[in-house]
């Protein structure tokens, strides 16, 4: 499998990071994870959103390389046409470096269950971004994350939207979740399937009075909740 590093395609077996890197030592830096149909990336200009704002977070100072070629020439190189491809930054030992890798896309989009997660997460402004320290992101998995307030965040790996009444409410961005780009895809469209899509604070308490619950992220869409274990 090819991946790209730094502008150059190289085997992915042949890249050593060095364990003095910081991105490696302390997790400095972020990704974002694109959709691509027949060697199209899907909502690119809000993954480039996203990444510039990572930037700015983070202090890096560095250029964001042509991504829609480089994806095409990954793709190719790797004879694949729908794929997850993966965008990441890292803080090196001199300076600020990217890979992006790919694998072909998974086809999941089955109803599934939620459960809630025991894990109360703070305020810290660094949930906003998809950073390397993505363990606790991990364990929680396919549970339902919240705050002090007992307010609804998110899932470990997707953006969380309810149906209730003629309105689909989501979590808003000022809380410590991560805005997912299709999350802000739908929210620019506005609506879906005729309810009128808006942010809302949310409760784990309220949860018996939802209507419809959907998880999302930029690989599959839209998924189905079928059941929330409490």
């Amino acid at each position: 499998m090819k991946i790209i590093y730094n502008n150059k395609l190289i085997n992915k077996e042949s890249l050593i990071i060095s364990p003095l890197s910081q991105g490696f030592s302390y997790g400095v830096g972020f990704f974002t994870t694109i959709k691509v149909t027949n060697r199209k990336p899907e909502n690119l200009d809000l993954h480039l959103e996203r990444i510039i704002k990572s930037l700015n977070y983070f202090s890096f100072a560095i250029t964001v390389p042509p991504l829609e070629s480089l994806i095409i020439i990954l793709l190719t190189e790797n004879s694949i046409e729908n794929a997850r491809v993966k965008v990441t930054f890292f803080k090196d030992i001199s300076k600020i470096s990217y890979i992006i890798s790919c694998e072909p896309l998974p086809v999941l989009n089955s109803p599934i269950e939620l459960t809630i997660s025991d894990y109360i997460r703070g305020n810290e402004p660094i949930h906003r971004y998809k950073t390397l320290n993505y363990y606790q992101n991990l364990i929680s998995g396919e549970s339902i994350i919240k705050d002090h307030k007992n307010r609804i965040l998110e899932t470990g790996y997707a953006n969380i939207f309810v149906q209730l009444e003629d309105k689909i409410f989501t979590p808003p961005a000022y809380l410590p979740i991560l805005p997912g780009t299709f999350r802000q895809y739908l929210l620019n469209m506005g609506e879906y399937n005729g309810y009128k899509i808006m942010e809302k604070e949310l409760f784990v308490e309220d949860i018996d009075l939802f209507d419809k619950v959907y998880i999302t992220n930029s690989l599959r869409g839209i998924i189905p909740i079928s059941k929330i274990i409490r």
